[in-house]
C-alpha cells in the first residue's frame, strides 16, 4: 500500500468517533432504546455492537504494530455484544472512551514505519491478514454501523444566533465551572496567547472575542494588556464580569458588532469562538473582525480541525440545540484572505488527553493589511 492510500485509511479509521458521536447527539435520548435501526437493532444495540467489535479490533492492531506475525482465535462477537448490553452500559461514557483511544491508535498508526502495514495477523478462520487489510475490513464494519445510525438521525433545521444565544444562557453557569481554569492546564494556549501579545506592538485594545466566563481576557490582562470581551451570550457576560475584577465584558454577535467602532482594537483573540457558525457565516465574522482591528492588527484563531458538523440536544447537562462546526486550515486561510487578513502562520495540535474533547485543534495568526478590501462589497 502506498503512503496516500495509507494515509487515507488512517484518516477514516480515524473519522468514525466523530461520525458516531453526531448521529448519537441527533437521535436523541428517547430514541435510543427504540429498534428502528436496519436489521430491527436499536441504536444502544448498534453502539454496544460496535464497542465489542472494537475490543476485539484494536488489541490485534496495536500487537500488530509491534509483532510481524499474530495468531488470532475467532471470537464470537455476538456473544461478546450480549454480554457488554448486560451491564447495561453508559454509552455516552463509552463513546468518550472510544474517541480518545481511536485517536490514540490513530496516532501510532500515522507514526509507523512502512514496513509495519504489512506485519500479518494469522486468524484461525479467515487465513492470513495484513495490518492494513484488518484496518480496512474493520472500517467497513464500523461505516455499515455509522450509516445505520445517521440514517435514523434527523437533521436539524439552519443554527440561528437566536439558538446558540439560548443554548449558553443555559449552560453559562455550568460552562463557566468546567473552563474557567482551563488555561491553567494547556501550555500550548498560554504560549498562543503570549506570542499574540509580542505581536501586538501598538497601544489599544485586545478583544477575546466569544470570551465564555472571560479566561483568555483574564489571562491576558494579567499579563499586562488592556483586555476587553465580547459574547453573545448575556448571561455568560455577567459571568464574566463577575469572575474577572478589571476587565470589562459586553454583549455582541460577531456577525454583526454594530457598537464597535471602525478599527476599535489592536488585537483579537478568538479562541474556538467560531464553532457555532458554519462555513457560509465565516466570510461576514472575518468581515466584522476585519472591520474593527486598526490596520496592522493580529488575530489569532484557533477552531477545531475537520469538516463534520455535529450537533448536540445536551451540553453540560443541560437540554440545548446546538451545532459545533469544525474547519479545515486550507478554508480558514482563503476567508481570511479574502476578508484583508496576511495569514503568518497555522499551527495544529494533539488534544491534550483527559484534559479536553479529542480533537486537533487549530491556530491561525493572521494580520490585517494596512488597506483591507471590502470583502462584502
Amino acid at each position: 500500500m502506498n503512503e496516500q492510500d495509507w494515509y487515507a485509511l488512517i484518516e477514516r479509521f480515524a473519522e468514525i468517533p466523530a461520525r458516531l458521536r453526531d448521529a448519537f447527539g441527533r437521535i436523541g435520548i428517547a430514541a435510543q432504546q427504540q429498534p428502528d435501526a436496519d436489521g430491527g437493532w436499536s441504536v444502544q444495540q448498534v453502539l454496544t455492537h460496535m464497542r465489542a467489535c472494537d475490543s476485539i479490533y484494536t488489541p490485534r492492531i496495536l500487537a500488530l504494530l509491534i509483532r510481524a506475525t499474530l495468531p488470532a482465535a475467532d471470537i464470537d462477537d455476538t456473544r461478546l455484544t450480549e454480554l457488554l448490553a448486560a451491564q447495561h452500559l453508559d454509552l455516552s461514557r463509552a463513546l468518550t472512551h472510544f474517541e480518545t483511544q481511536r485517536a490514540e491508535v490513530a496516532g501510532a498508526l500515522r507514526n509507523a514505519a512502512p514496513a509495519v502495514r504489512e506485519h500479518v495477523l494469522i486468524h484461525e478462520a479467515f487465513g492470513r491478514q495484513s495490518l492494513a487489510e484488518l484496518i480496512a475490513h474493520s472500517i467497513d464494519h464500523e461505516e455499515q454501523h455509522c450509516a445505520q445510525l445517521e440514517a435514523l438521525a434527523p437533521r436539524e433545521t439552519r443554527q440561528t444566533p437566536e439558538r446558540v444565544h439560548a443554548a449558553y444562557n443555559a449552560v453559562a453557569d455550568a460552562y463557566a465551572d468546567r473552563f474557567f481554569d482551563e488555561l491553567q492546564h494547556k501550555p500550548f494556549d498560554r504560549k498562543m496567547l503570549d506570542w499574540l501579545l509580542q505581536r501586538v506592538t501598538t497601544t489599544g485594545v485586545i478583544c477575546d472575542l466569544g470570551c465564555g466566563p472571560g479566561q483568555v481576557a483574564r489571562y491576558l490582562h494579567t499579563q499586562g494588556a488592556e483586555a476587553c470581551g465580547i459574547d453573545l451570550s448575556p448571561e455568560m457576560v455577567k459571568i464574566a464580569s463577575a469572575l474577572n475584577f478589571g476587565v470589562r465584558f459586553e454583549p455582541g454577535n460577531m456577525l454583526d458588532l454594530h457598537n464597535v467602532a471602525n478599527s476599535a482594537f489592536a488585537g483579537i483573540a478568538a479562541f474556538y469562538s467560531i464553532v457555532n457558525l458554519s462555513l457560509e457565516e465565516l466570510p461576514r465574522a472575518f468581515a466584522e473582525m476585519s472591520r474593527v482591528l486598526k490596520p496592522g492588527g493580529w488575530l489569532l484563531l484557533s477552531f477545531h480541525v475537520g469538516d463534520e458538523t455535529r450537533h448536540l440536544d445536551e451540553f453540560l447537562e443541560r437540554t440545548v440545540a446546538i451545532d459545533f462546526t469544525y474547519f479545515k486550515p486550507a478554508a480558514i486561510r482563503t476567508h481570511l484572505a479574502r476578508a484583508g487578513f496576511d495569514v503568518t502562520e497555522v499551527l495544529v495540535r494533539d488534544p491534550y488527553p483527559g484534559a479536553e474533547y479529542p480533537s486537533e485543534r487549530a491556530y491561525v495568526f493572521a494580520q490585517k493589511r494596512a488597506a483591507s478590501p471590502n470583502p462584502l462589497g
